[in-house]
């Protein structure tokens, strides 16, 4: 274990894929961080859960590969996993539960995320499969992102048989989602070289993808087909500024609250009891300002005897932050005062983590909201009363279940 702790003090603060490997140099766990360091540095604070002291314990050394952004680690992350099938990767749930990305075998073919088991259930010809991947929330922003730089056909066949007989595209042409093969708005070569783009994106070759990208963009502009050469430009652009846009937590922008960033998570927690009976805790999840009921996770209190809301919600986000399988929030709101705003932070401090807190409670008026935080930000009153409702009902909820069981 000291042997361990000594090797990540060399450890960049630069986002990446990790590698921990036992004694005969094997992998046995793959992971990815923003900042490499502070990731496993997190390792070995005191509160983790069993399966990762296991992991530690056989664990002999650690590597590490430096990317240019988070997206680019992800996408490593999920190949590697696929390429060693590390022991403490695949143990973590069952290989149908995580996500992959698909490509269809058709003429203008259809690219698309979801779980092995649903995609079988379709009875699709898939003619490529790229995962697995890990967090179904990153996955869906990741996807987001690719969207916007590589245009590709995502509708199902139904849809986009009945585009092509309207010979009309749908919206999402129009706001430059899609390059339209369904109304002829781009030829069969066009579309397969934005797919071969993707395919080579995703198996981890993106200097490759920049270097043809910028080749292509040459030949285009040398054969005066402009329009095409200014597609290829805006896709070298994104591609080489991914790191600035892509599943990035940066601590620079601190002042600015980072829901106004299209790819942030957002987790709200709350407690519900009845003087300390039946105690129990909610997390939910906004990911893009909308909720994603899919991330929502609920914690029956298991240490805290006697209403004691402070020391639920240290139990509540310390059980969260132990599940380092989860994506880490961007953006953490508590239903509660400035004891409560403390609380959490002393706990996010213990795992040397600096993401903001809110805590959010009813004015004296109760028709204002009274704000804690050490930072300053631009605050969306009615996003932040909705997450604080949506805690609230989702703990509520559960109380109630817990308490009619018993009764």
């Amino acid at each position: 274990m000291v042997n361990l702790i000594q090797q990540i003090k060399s450890a960049p603060n630069a986002p990446g894929v990790y590698f921990y490997r036992d004694q005969k140099n094997k992998i046995i766990y793959i992971g990815k961080a923003i900042n490499l360091k502070n990731r496993l540095k997190s390792y070995f604070n005191n509160d983790i859960d069993d399966k990762t002291k296991q992991m530690l314990f056989v664990a002999h050394n650690i590597s590490w590969q430096v990317t240019q952004s988070n997206l680019e680690a992800l996408i490593l992350e999920a190949n590697l996993i696929n390429k060693h099938k590390p022991h403490y990767n695949i143990r973590q749930k069952d290989d149908k539960t995580f996500i992959y990305f698909y490509l269809t075998k058709e003429n203008f073919p259809r690219f698309f995320f979801d779980r092995p088991n649903k995609v079988s259930s379709l009875k699709l010809v898939v003619n490529n499969c790229f995962g697995p991947f890990t967090s179904a929330s990153e996955a869906r922003i990741a996807y987001k992102l690719l969207r916007k730089i590589f245009t590709f056909r995502d509708c199902p066949t139904t849809k986009y048989n009945l585009h092509c007989k309207k010979g009309q595209p749908c919206i999402f042409y129009n706001i430059k989602l899609c390059s339209g093969p369904c109304a002829d708005k781009i030829s069969k070569t066009d579309y397969n070289k934005i797919i071969n783009s993707l395919k080579l994106f995703l198996s981890g070759k993106q200097k490759s993808l920049i270097t043809k990208l910028k080749l292509d963009m040459k030949s285009l502009a040398k054969d005066q087909k402009f329009e095409q050469a200014t597609l290829m430009r805006n896709q070298l652009f994104a591609l080489n500024h991914i790191q600035d846009i892509a599943l990035i937590r940066s601590d620079a922008h601190s002042h600015i609250l980072v829901y106004e960033n299209e790819y942030t998570r957002i987790e709200a927690y709350d407690i519900s009891d009845i003087s300390g009976q039946y105690a129990v805790g909610s997390m939910v999840v906004f990911i893009n300002s909308k909720p994603d009921k899919n991330e929502y996770r609920k914690f029956k209190i298991k240490t805290v005897k006697g209403a004691n809301d402070i020391a639920m919600i240290r139990e509540v986000l310390v059980r969260r932050l132990k599940h380092n399988e989860w994506p880490m929030s961007d953006l953490m709101v508590i239903d509660g005062g400035q004891a409560h705003y403390n609380i959490a932070k002393s706990v996010l401090n213990k795992y040397n983590l600096n993401i903001p807190i809110i805590a959010v409670a009813k004015g004296p008026k109760r028709n204002k909201l009274d704000i804690y935080s050490e930072r300053k930000m631009n605050i969306d009153y009615k996003l932040l009363e909705q997450l604080r409702n949506e805690a609230h009902r989702f703990a509520i909820r559960y109380h109630r279940k817990i308490r009619d069981k018993i009764h």
